[in-house]
């Protein structure tokens, strides 16, 4: 996306906030995001109070707020901690207005919290369109993400063998796991993160080198990606535990890796790995935690499991907001491609973990 902004008034003033919405009025992938939504917006930055309408697809700037106007939802920030959001290379905490909400104590988003859900994937678009624009105004065309290649890095993603395999629940009633493997050696196992599933881990399971010493394994938990649920399993709701979730790893690893493995996974799978180790030594020769956290405070919310938002767009927006706009947009796209085909409900289900 191009921002058109022609620098006539000051960061945030009212042509700098005009030309950004006509710019952002040709992005398609902010007007697919957009459909169904009638919202009116505050946004204040400082001094600056604006009301921005979305409707009919369409942002419209409507001017500073007179007395008797009214607004569904307010964005409201100093001078200086949207200048930060908005800047080119954002500082940690500031690379999404869901990573700002979180940790900036002079930013809130008020009024209808549930609109506010409905159209978050709409203002975190139109938070990377803003970023295109300098404090000028002019118009910055190159992305601002990283370029990184593959170096000597080899992959052949042919070595990548799926396979299913029947394991047994604490119940002992079968459960049809999907997994996949590359290689040979001291066995590698790997734990998505949570709502998604081993796809991410398709890099390292192509990867020659590490194919060459390990014998690299990824599987879907219950419920993810192409694992298949055990006959009833609709009679219970899906809400993950530490038991539950230690007990499909050891299983795993003992029915499929047969060896004592290297435990490595990401996130909710960091913390699992880690848990492993101290717990389940008999199974685990040792742990390598990505992003591992002993707690993630902030990270439920309503709006994860609820009727009147689109979880498929609502939820890897959210986690797309998790990640820096420095990172490579290849990878970032594809990360949001997987969490949007989570199953109903999974997201939160993981996070009580």
């Amino acid at each position: 996306m191009e921002c058109s902004c022609a620098g006539q008034d000051a960061f945030l003033g009212p042509s700098w906030l005009e030309n950004l919405l006509a710019s952002a009025n040709r992005d398609p992938q902010l007007i697919d995001r957009a459909k169904g939504l009638d919202i009116r917006f505050l946004i204040e930055a400082g001094e600056n109070r604006h009301l921005v309408r979305l409707a009919d697809q369409r942002l419209t700037f409507l001017g500073s707020p007179q007395a008797d106007d009214s607004w569904n939802v307010a964005l409201r920030a100093s001078l200086a901690s949207w200048e930060k959001l908005l800047s080119r290379e954002p500082p940690p905490g500031y690379q999404s207005l869901t990573a700002l909400r979180a940790t900036d104590p002079t930013f809130c988003m008020e009024g209808d919290q549930l609109l506010a859900a409905q159209s978050l994937p709409v203002l975190e678009r139109l938070t990377e369109a803003a970023r295109q624009c300098d404090r000028e105004g002019k118009t910055e065309r190159n992305s601002t993400s990283i370029s990184r290649t593959s170096g000597s890095v080899k992959r052949d993603p042919g070595q990548i063998v799926g396979r299913y395999v029947d394991l047994p629940d604490p119940r002992n009633r079968p459960w049809r796991i999907y997994y996949e493997e590359a290689g040979r050696g001291t066995p590698l196992v790997l734990l998505h993160t949570a709502g998604a599933d081993s796809r991410q881990f398709h890099d390292l399971l192509s990867d020659l080198e590490i194919a060459d010493h390990w014998r690299i394994l990824a599987f879907d938990l219950p419920f993810h990606g192409r694992s298949t649920p055990a006959h009833g399993w609709w009679q219970t709701p899906y809400r993950l535990t530490a038991d539950t979730y230690a007990h499909w790893c050891v299983t795993f690893i003992r029915e499929v890796a047969v060896r004592r493995a290297v435990v490595m996974g990401s996130s909710m799978g960091g913390a699992m790995a880690v848990y492993l180790a101290a717990r389940h030594r008999t199974e685990v020769r040792a742990a390598i935690g990505l992003e591992a956290p002993d707690r993630s405070p902030g990270r439920l919310n309503r709006f994860l499991n609820n009727p009147q938002v689109n979880q498929a767009c609502f939820i890897p927006t959210y986690v797309y907001g998790l990640m820096s706009p420095l990172s490579p947009e290849e990878q970032r796209r594809r990360a949001w491609w997987y969490y949007s085909q989570g199953g109903y409900g999974v997201y939160e289900a993981d996070l009580h973990f």
